[in-house]
């Protein structure tokens, strides 16, 4: 989730379900005793919110999209661009070591830690495209560039964690908390324009220069300005930043963060804690367990850990309550075609339809983004008007529908280097960007609603993880059936994906808002 779904979860903060805050600050509540510092900083909260949440945006960014077209750009195969979605991982799982952040030191320092090795990573990434112009092994360079991605994505994802936190302790009051969520979201996307329109917009207009002619060259020079980017930014949190660390009279233990982690997965699974243990540990040990034989026959890493995390959702899925089962199945499955589009939209459109990356940085950086906003929005507030069991039908199909409209672009095969290609392949975009949209806002409100009161952060967490890393590992296979059965197929596979939540649909049940404000 990008926060232009902050639309969505603020409409339901209005309601009184808040997910983010509330909770969060009664377990600091519970297992401190404190009262903020004055801020050391006179950094007004409109501009730091604006500045820490551009340094979320902007990472997600580099690790989600620029190196996408960056290992599309020097030729790397459909099998492993697809890999790349498994980048999301670190993003999906980040609630598993979330906990460290209140256990060990303030906030601020985390922050300012996290984003100078950001900024290091993105330094580094910048002088191994430098140093690949000239390489004579273009594969170890290139292998040095995944590990370093690898790392960066894990870094990135602990420093969304590090930023809601320091903004969850810095304005305490949620409704002071709603009142600068458009800072946020406005903040996430100038970051998000910056990196997928500008600097890849830079790239493709340097790549056609004598200075940048070698594609590593121009990309050096991309990376290297958002490394000065992301640096400029640390250093003014490093001297600015405010302080609202709190004076703790017993420090959180880790025993208490297991035993509340626990509790929270268990009441989402309706399952007893004992279980929830078993569920856990047995799903991975499992895991595990799968994960090396499947190495020792031979099947690539990337595959084998796939397919162990495939097993720990599975196992979590069979030791949980039925209901809760088949809603959790119904989650994995509602935008799982929509996932597939995407996990290999750059190559598709960079390869296939020879779209330049001067045209997609408009496309995505631009109108992508303003279509992403639109059906957002739209989406929450046709469910406002009408509610989510009369708005899940007609948005899920329109969000379907775009599939089949990327279906008849693959067949159809228009090419950008043509006007007329272009604009065709411009208006499907834009749909696809609107769709995806209303079905993001359908499936945020429906696992708003599966959150109970009392876990509302640990419980949205949860089910947006199922959602998200079944997807960021079926979308990491994505390459491998492109180059097994090319891009229709691909496309054909992902329509097929959406049966079963369209099946499910009528099943789960979709609670209305009188019952949820009743505490059912």
């Amino acid at each position: 989730m990008v926060p232009g779904d902050l639309f969505l979860i603020w409409t339901e903060l209005k309601k009184g379900y808040d997910v983010s805050t509330e909770s969060v600050q009664d377990n600091v509540n519970n297992t401190t005793t404190a009262v903020n510092k004055p801020a050391k900083g006179n950094v007004k909260p409109n501009v730091w919110c604006f500045t820490t949440y551009f340094t979320e945006g902007f990472p997600y960014s580099i690790v989600r999209m620029m190196s996408m077209v960056l290992f599309t750009d020097i030729g790397m195969k459909e099998r492993y661009l697809g890999y790349l979605n498994f980048l999301g991982i670190p993003w999906n799982l980040k609630f598993l070591w979330a906990p460290l952040v209140d256990i060990f030191g303030s906030k601020r320092t985390w922050m300012i830690t996290i984003q100078t090795i950001i900024s290091l990573l993105t330094a580094a990434v910048a002088v191994i495209c430098f140093m690949s112009s000239t390489a004579a092994n273009p594969v170890l360079s290139t292998t040095v560039l995944v590990a370093l991605f690898i790392a960066f994505a894990f870094v990135a994802a602990t420093n969304d964690i590090v930023i809601d936190g320091y903004y969850i302790e810095g304005i305490p009051d949620p409704k002071e908390q709603a009142a600068y969520t458009g800072y946020r979201v406005f903040a996430y996307r100038i970051a998000m324009i910056l990196a997928k329109f500008g600097i890849i917009y830079a790239v493709g207009m340097l790549s056609k220069t004598a200075a940048g002619q070698n594609l590593y060259v121009a990309w050096g020079y991309g990376f290297a300005a958002a490394a000065v980017i992301m640096g400029l930014f640390s250093v003014f949190h490093i001297v600015a930043l405010p302080d609202f660390e709190t004076q703790k009279k017993a420090m959180t233990s880790a025993k208490k963060v297991y035993h509340d982690f626990l509790l929270s997965f268990s009441s989402y699974l309706e399952i007893s804690l004992t279980r929830t243990k078993i569920a856990l540990f047995s799903g991975l040990g499992i895991g595990f367990l799968l994960t090396i034989i499947l190495i020792f026959t031979k099947l690539s890493y990337v595959q084998a850990v796939a397919y162990g995390l495939l097993a720990l959702l599975a196992v979590l899925l069979v030791q949980s309550r039925p209901a809760v089962a088949v809603s959790l199945v119904f989650i994995i499955f509602y935008k799982i075609g929509d996932e597939i589009i995407f996990s290999m939209g750059t190559p598709f459109l960079k390869r296939y339809l020879l779209v330049s990356n001067a045209q997609l940085a408009w496309m995505t950086g631009l109108l992508g983004l303003v279509g992403a906003i639109a059906g957002t929005s739209i989406g929450g507030l046709w469910i406002k008007k009408t509610g989510l069991k009369k708005a899940i039908w007609p948005l899920t199909l329109i969000m379907n529908l775009n599939i089949v409209a990327y279906i008849w672009l693959a067949v159809k095969h228009p090419l950008a280097t043509t006007t007329s290609g272009l604009i065709t392949i411009c208006i499907v975009y834009c749909y696809e960007q609107i769709a995806a949209g209303l079905g993001n806002a359908a499936l945020i409100v429906y696992i708003l609603k599966t959150c109970k009161k009392e876990f509302k952060a640990g419980h949205y967490a949860i089910g947006s993880a199922f959602m998200s890393l079944f997807s960021s590992i079926f979308g990491g296979f994505g390459g491998v059936i492109v180059e097994k059965m090319g891009y229709t197929n691909l496309f054909v596979i992902g329509l097929v994906a959406t049966i079963p939540a369209m099946i499910l649909m009528a099943c789960v049940k979709i609670q209305d808002d009188s019952s949820i404000s009743a505490g059912k």
